[in-house]
């Protein structure tokens, strides 16, 4: 899934909840969190793709404006 934050002038922090997930930046940057894991993206992220490392994958998404 592909999360589009051109239009947001916002942090965005990833928490995973259950299984892992990967993380690919507009610029190229990947992360990987699991389970209890956080991450934080800058405001000048425009685009971020989720890719679940297993069916069982839960993130929860916020902004901080």
């Amino acid at each position: 899934m592909t999360r589009d934050f051109a239009r947001l002038d916002s942090f965005v922090i990833y928490l995973c909840m259950a299984g892992g997930v990967r993380l690919t930046d507009d610029l190229g940057h990947v992360r990987t969190i699991r389970r209890g894991q956080t991450v934080l993206l800058p405001a000048t992220t425009r685009q971020v793709t989720l890719t679940p490392d297993s069916d069982g994958a839960k993130l929860l998404e916020t902004f901080i404006a």
